[in-house]
């Protein structure tokens, strides 16, 4: 077929022949590139394009039919010739178009144009049989061109070069018609045939399947992609002020107004086909998380944002463990399915500020900007590992993963998007060595404390069953008559394996995991119980202090937890002091409120722990019922001029509440003596007493004169 074109333009270009052999010579060349290529076209046809093949090769057929006609009725006319040689152009457009995808609401909008802008020129056609032939076959074709406003996804460039070159040569022939260029019929059939044998060989061509990271295209592609339309504009306004002298104004208007809403039905595509380019040049085509491009961006902002701020950011990678088998077992769909669900879960399981992105394969990586403190990681780390470790229903089989992450953070690990995956990644590797579905710091000093944090988890599961926790009493005292009225319960660990293990280690661990409330309960029930045998043995008006969790003082039995403790051991509320954070009473205070007014009716004494070290305690002072305060040790620690001018406030401002005040933390009888000149009721510390075992009590008991006076 190309061969046969080439033959055909050689001869025009050299000869021509004698003028009466040029009409059925150049539609016997015209028949002798269509036919074949229709017929190829047509049993060549498989799979999803088979319609639009087979579209293309009927287009052929009515091309080489209308041809046929146009010779038989008017070989002295091209202009016929020329809009029945817009089926060509037609089918070119229709059949190479794929259909990768449903057409949308633009589509529909388009289509119904190109209706509009068909039968305005059909009406044009019915006035002005003769001169406006070539006119609408120059309309026609621009609108043939414009319905592909972009490259056709899926077709190599040499396809696409091949139709771009048909359509303008169609165009061309139709132009050459209605203007006055000295353009002969021969020139005009020439053009056509070349347009046939182009299009006839772009079709043959195998075309690619869709990309899944297709890149947005530069500038000077989209200049590209515009200028056709651009072209067309001008061509079609030529064509209408050669129109407008043969007939009435009317027809041309409204032709135009079509054309030129879908000239800016174009330009919305085409806004559109960027926007759908950018989106898919930075997220993964698979999974819709961010990709690569994409991640490398977010990363930046971020790193630029906590080298701002102060706050640093945290870079998850994590890997997939046995992916690979679950590919090699069940098949990469069941692969690429467990692979959507993890994004799924890391979509649901991150933060808001945060953005999870795939990284290739089975690896994903996870920006959690605006942290607060690295504290915060493990626990996010680990709620992270808990969810993708749920099973998966994939199809009939239920399937489990693990991961495997690597933490960096940002800027102490790295200052830029490429250095922070880089250490992120090689902390995964550390992680994978230890045990999959472990996680480990970049940084070593990190993962010294997180290996020292997982072994307190470890041995701290079961510890309470097996009796490793005990209860230590701390004496609280009058200070001025250094009297005991009471003392402090603090829970005590001695591991087996790690030793004694400090408060400050093991409780928050608990919390973070949830124990702690079982911890705090068995507490109080020891504590009282313990209460319960002093007065037994004549200690009747002392008291015990509590400490209460965050999570336990939020647990809706709260109340009616500490009334059954009571009851359990016949004791009345007063010997009873809870002490509570300012952070757990502000979190929900009219609940906070309600919870300590109860407590209040029954009795029991309410202390705010560590007071002054929150950023809103004395706002909320007026609004919650308690009534002791509690001096953090930080401010005993350090009795200065400025020091003790702080303290004294402190202590001016609960007095004038009624509020009793105890001073933790005192060392040295000059602290203590300090304390009693400003008007401090209380304190404890070690200048009295270090924590004791339940038999050290009594021994101490005997050695101090004791009061009661709350």
């Amino acid at each position: 077929m190309s061969l046969t074109s080439a033959v055909y333009v050689v001869w025009v270009l050299v000869s021509g022949g004698p003028e009466a052999w040029q009409p059925p010579l150049s539609l016997l060349a015209l028949l002798m590139v269509a036919l074949p290529g229709a017929w190829l076209l047509w049993h060549g046809a498989s799979g999803p394009l088979r319609p639009n093949r087979q579209r293309l090769a009927l287009g052929l057929l009515v091309c080489a039919a209308g041809q046929l006609v146009a010779f038989a009725m008017h070989p002295d006319r091209p202009a016929v010739g020329a809009v029945l040689g817009l089926p060509l152009l037609l089918s070119a457009v229709l059949g190479l178009r794929l259909t990768w995808q449903t057409p949308g609401r633009m589509e529909t909008l388009s289509l119904a144009l190109e209706a509009l802008l068909l039968s305005a020129v059909l009406v044009m056609l019915a006035m002005h049989p003769d001169r406006a032939l070539g006119a609408v076959g120059l309309g026609l074709g621009a609108l043939l061109l414009l319905t592909t406003p972009q490259p056709v996804e899926g077709l190599p460039p040499l396809s696409q070069t091949l139709i771009g070159s048909a359509l303008l040569l169609g165009l061309t022939a139709a132009f050459w018609t209605v203007t006055p260029m000295g353009a002969s019929a021969l020139d005009i059939s020439m053009l056509w045939v070349l347009a046939a044998g182009l299009l006839s060989g772009a079709a043959l061509l195998r075309p690619r399947p869709p990309a899944l990271h297709q890149g947005a295209p530069s500038r000077g592609a989209l200049l590209l992609s515009v200028l056709p339309h651009g072209l067309l504009a001008g061509l079609y306004v030529l064509d209408v002020v050669l129109l407008l002298p043969r007939g009435p104004v009317w027809p041309v208007a409204l032709l135009t107004l079509l054309f030129v809403c879908r000239f800016l039905l174009v330009l919305l595509n085409q806004q559109r086909q960027l926007q759908l380019w950018t989106f898919r040049a930075e997220h993964d085509q698979l999974t819709g998380l961010l990709g690569r491009r994409g991640l490398e961006e977010h990363l930046r902002r971020a790193i630029a944002g906590a080298q701002l701020s102060g706050l640093p950011t945290a870079v998850l990678f994590l890997d997939l463990d046995r992916m690979k088998s679950i590919n090699d077992t069940f098949g990469h769909p069941v692969g690429d399915a467990m692979l959507c669900e993890v994004a799924r879960r890391l979509s649901a399981s991150v933060p808001s500020s945060a953005s999870a992105a795939r990284y290739g394969g089975d690896e994903f990586v996870v920006v959690w900007p605006g942290l607060t403190s690295v504290a915060e990681v493990g626990p996010a780390v680990e709620r992270l590992l808990s969810v993708l470790q749920q099973p998966v229903r994939v199809g009939l089989e239920t399937l489990s993963l693990s991961a495997s992450v690597g933490v960096a953070m940002c800027p102490d690990d790295a200052d830029d998007s490429t250095l922070a995956i880089e250490r992120a990644d090689d902390a995964m590797y550390r992680a994978k060595q230890a045990g999959k579905g472990t996680w480990r710091f970049a940084d070593d000093a990190l993962n010294t404390a997180l290996v020292m944090d997982l072994q307190i988890e470890t041995h701290l599961r079961g510890a309470l069953e097996r009796g490793e926790f005990e209860v230590r009493y701390q004496p609280l005292m009058q200070l001025a008559e250094v009297q005991v009225f009471g003392f402090e319960a603090l829970l005590s660990w001695h591991s087996p394996v790690l030793g004694r293990v400090s408060p400050g280690d093991f409780i928050p661990l608990a919390e973070a995991r949830g124990t702690i409330g079982r911890l705090g309960r068995w507490v109080l029930r020891e504590a009282l119980g313990q209460m319960r045998r002093w007065r037994d043995q004549g200690w009747s008006d002392g008291c015990v202090s509590v400490n209460v969790s965050v999570l336990q003082f939020e647990a809706p039995d709260f109340v009616t937890d500490i009334q059954e403790a009571l009851q359990e051991q016949g004791l009345p509320g007063e010997v009873l002091i809870l002490e509570v954070t300012e952070g757990a009473l502000i979190r929900d205070v009219p609940s906070s409120v309600h919870k300590l007014a109860q407590l209040r009716a029954m009795g029991v004494s309410i202390a705010l722990d560590d007071f002054g070290t929150g950023y809103s305690s004395l706002s909320y002072l007026q609004q919650l019922p308690v009534n002791i305060i509690k001096i953090d040790r930080a401010f005993i620690r350090d009795l200065s001029e400025r020091g003790t001018a702080f303290v004294q406030a402190i202590i001016a401002l609960a007095h004038s509440l009624n509020l009793t005040v105890i001073a933790e933390g005192i060392e040295v009888n000059a602290q203590r003596d300090v304390l009693v000149a400003l008007g401090c009721e209380a304190g404890q510390g070690y200048l009295f007493a270090w924590p004791m075992a339940e038999s050290e009590v009594a021994v101490y008991l005997a050695g101090v004169d004791t009061a009661v006076e709350t």
